[in-house]
């Protein structure tokens, strides 16, 4: 949590998403942290479900995987503007998405 605190600006989000499964170390992040520095959860059932809050939410913390923001790309892009901070993790994270991400965003 120190580290988390020491990371992130809490004045770049508002709300941060829970779609981590609590089987894993990364949903203690979302919610503790979170609760920690006094900010909003939005529990989400999957990753699966973020595309769809992106577009209703604005100033988002985002935890997933490199293949969900693979999905989003493919689908509609423009949610992640809504996107404060991305944190990506367990799994490998290819060159070519880091490009796609680039290519979008200079659109």
């Amino acid at each position: 949590m120190y580290w988390a605190k020491k990371e992130f600006d809490t004045a770049h989000f508002d709300l941060v998403y829970a779609a981590t499964s609590h089987c894993f170390d990364l949903s203690a992040y979302e919610m503790f942290f979170t609760l920690s520095v006094g900010k909003t959860i939005k529990l989400l059932s999957n990753a699966l479900e973020i595309g769809k809050e992106l577009k209703k939410d604005k100033r988002v913390v985002l935890n997933t995987v490199p293949s969900s923001i693979r999905s989003l790309i493919e689908e509609d892009f423009s949610a992640l503007q809504n996107a404060s901070i991305i944190n990506l993790a367990g799994e490998p994270f290819r060159w070519i998405l880091r490009e796609s991400c680039y290519a979008q965003m200079l659109r």
